[in-house]
């Protein structure tokens, strides 16, 4: 299939591709982020066990915000992956559909009855 101006289907898996390129590149920096993050947490951990006045609440902080962003950040990532590979919810379609039917046959009632 050539690419044309009038090719809309091209256009659309062009958008696709996009959309999953981004998707990769956007798993890369959160790979790359957090093998720095756990990195910064050993370098901590291990300058803290050094340390005679270790203080627990920062590593437990630390660890928390290490492993918390991993985890927020992964949910984003798990929806960025979702939608990028179109695995959307059939039943959010479904709902719209009727919803739609729903409402253009109150408004045919309504019409009808002179309302």
């Amino acid at each position: 299939m050539k690419p044309t101006e009038n090719n809309t289907a091209y256009d659309r898996a062009l958008k696709r591709v996009e959309e999953i390129k981004k998707f990769y590149g956007h798993v890369k920096v959160y790979i790359i982020i957090n093998v720095l993050l756990l990195l910064i947490t050993a370098d901590f951990v291990t300058i803290l066990d050094g340390n005679t006045l270790k203080n627990i609440s920062f590593e437990k902080w630390l660890h928390w915000n290490t492993y918390g962003t991993a985890a927020v950040w992964g949910i984003g990532l798990l929806a960025h992956g979702l939608y990028a590979f179109r695995y959307k919810f059939t039943f959010l379609k479904k709902w719209e559909a009727r919803k739609i039917e729903q409402l253009m046959q109150k408004e045919d009632e309504q019409q009808s009855n002179g309302i």
